[in-house]
């Protein structure tokens, strides 16, 4: 099960937040030990992350990288609005 339950989801109410909303989310790979996450492990996968209907196994590394460019991706946006150099 994934973290945004993304099945519970009316379609057609949340399409209109962009076509890639629904099919975002992040499932937890069962077999992921403590052990794993205690030596940060750079081979083992801790999950998969799905975005527009594609599938992507992940290790707590890239998992991290997507959260900051996510981010980032955020603040850039929030600051060119804020000083006015958004597309009119």
């Amino acid at each position: 099960m994934g973290v945004n339950h993304r099945f519970g989801y009316n379609q057609s109410k949340i399409k209109k937040m962009g076509k890639l909303m629904p099919s975002i989310d992040f499932e937890r790979n069962e077999n992921y030990s403590s052990k794993d996450y205690r030596n940060r492990d750079k081979e083992s996968i801790c999950g998969s992350f799905l975005i527009g209907g594609k599938e992507f196994k992940v290790t707590i590394h890239e998992l991290r990288r997507i959260a900051e460019t996510a981010e980032a991706g955020l603040e850039i946006c929030n600051k060119a609005y804020s000083v006015g150099r958004m597309a009119t």
